[in-house]
């Protein structure tokens, strides 16, 4: 059985979400919702320095960082 995980969204990301537009957020919560809910380590490039253990998922033109909290 495969492990599900929850995603958790920052409380400044309703900011990101509004100057970038209702449609594109959509787009960008439906592909982390749908990929990191599922499989977080399968998609995405690992950061970096002081940015290891998250990792980016591209939607679009954006880049979104995700981890383990």
């Amino acid at each position: 059985m495969k492990q599900t995980w929850k995603v958790l969204y920052h409380p400044e990301v309703d900011k990101d979400l509004r100057r970038i537009g209702k449609s594109r957020a959509k787009r960008a919560i439906k592909a982390i919702d749908e990929k990191l809910v599922t499989e977080p380590e399968s998609f995405g490039a690992p950061l970096r320095k002081g940015l290891a253990g998250l990792r980016k998922l591209r939607v679009g033109d954006y880049d979104w960082q995700a981890g383990r909290w």
